[in-house]
């Protein structure tokens, strides 16, 4: 719902990225489920997850399944021209 949110507000066609961050590592695990969805559902757009656990901050971006693949370079080459 925030990606809609987000989409319906500021644009469909802009490069957009959403990230969540956590220190609990079972929410970063409840987190990189829900954003592989969402890129799954959005390949074009950037998710990323960032863990904050014990003073060592990890950012992940999130890349659909490999069967996936193609449409992940064409949405790379949309996002960096």
């Amino acid at each position: 719902q925030c990606v809609e949110k987000g989409l319906d507000e500021y644009g469909r066609d802009l490069p957009h990225s959403f990230g969540m961050s956590d220190d609990d590592l079972k929410n970063v695990d409840l987190i990189t489920s829900a954003m592989l969805e969402c890129k799954l559902d959005y390949p074009d757009k950037r998710f990323f997850v960032i863990s904050t656990n014990r003073r060592r901050h990890v950012k992940m971006e999130i890349l659909p399944p490999h069967k996936d693949e193609e449409k992940l370079r064409a949405a790379e080459d949309d996002w960096y021209g």
